[in-house]
């Protein structure tokens, strides 16, 4: 027979254990008819089952970058630069999946595999100047962010305009003079593959992409319409960043540079030819334009 001093322990029991479960969110798994039969409860079954883990961590740890992939990738990052092994520190590293085969940052013209890809991230500095690598899984494929890409408090890398000195275009290597109803063309050539594509936006927003074969044909053309508002954007882009001063000049690839593409600018008043491989060392409004035009084309 239970006394009832002893009901009246477990009632205030039962009371705890609920007013506990409405504060944490757990649930506990004593049953109240336990309790209502007055029957005695060990204490070790009293178990609070909360909804996630006290040990379980609020966000994933950062994974450790492989070190020969930071090997590489600092490497890469001296020939670049100029800067010896030793000076280029490495800052931090992540695992990360990018939208597709080129890692988020397809070059002019360039055809990108649409499926996601498993990488890293990974960033060097060297004093207040920073620099950030985007790898697959095994580091072999590798592209660095361009300034344009990078978080607006990381200054860019530190072979500025001033210390890049484009070569000047002769005469003979101009391409044909756009058509009037054109506003803006961009050719690129090389990679692995050395093709050649021209992607032309016109003024009534038709942007036009085809493939130009070395007997002077022509592939399919792929055509997609863009709104009046954005070609009147990206002109007033183009203006404001006033490209005709850049007009013939050739900012060619680094001596020993492979799988690289040579693009071609053209505009009613400029041409500028440059390697995509030195793209993040280009003159700031040169970059911005190159921006402005890889996202207008991305859907091509």
């Amino acid at each position: 027979m239970v006394r009832h001093g002893s009901t009246r322990s477990l009632q205030t029991v039962a009371s705890i254990l609920v007013l506990v479960s409405l504060v944490t969110g757990t649930e506990i798994t004593t049953t109240a008819s336990a309790i209502a039969a007055n029957v005695p409860v060990s204490p070790s079954a009293v178990i609070a089952t909360p909804n996630q883990s006290v040990n379980q961590p609020l966000a994933a740890t950062p994974a450790k970058v492989p070190p020969e992939i930071v090997k590489t990738l600092r490497q890469d990052l001296s020939n670049r630069t100029g800067i010896p092994l030793g000076q280029l520190r490495f800052i931090e590293g992540s695992s990360h999946t990018w939208q597709n085969g080129c890692l988020g940052l397809a070059r002019p013209d360039e055809m990108c595999t649409q499926m996601l890809v498993n990488g890293w991230r990974v960033v060097f500095a060297n004093g207040s100047n920073r620099w950030v690598y985007r790898t697959d899984a095994t580091g072999r494929t590798y592209r660095l962010e361009p300034a344009t890409n990078r978080s607006e408090s990381l200054p860019e890398s530190p072979k500025s305009v001033n210390n890049l000195r484009p070569a000047h275009i002769s005469a003979n290597e101009l391409p044909p003079k756009l058509q009037k109803d054109a506003v803006f063309r961009a050719i690129a050539s090389g990679g692995f593959a050395g093709q050649t594509y021209q992607t032309t936006l016109y003024q009534n927003g038709r942007i036009v992409r085809e493939q130009l074969r070395p007997n002077g044909t022509t592939g399919s053309p792929q055509v997609r319409q863009v709104s009046q508002q954005q070609v009147r954007q990206f002109i007033a882009m183009l203006r404001q960043n006033k490209l005709y001063r850049l007009h013939r000049a050739d900012y060619r690839a680094t001596p020993g540079s492979a799988d690289f593409f040579t693009v071609t600018l053209s505009c009613q008043f400029c041409t500028i030819r440059y390697a995509d491989s030195i793209q993040t060392e280009l003159p700031s409004n040169l970059q911005a334009v190159i921006q402005a035009w890889n996202e207008l084309t991305r859907m091509v």
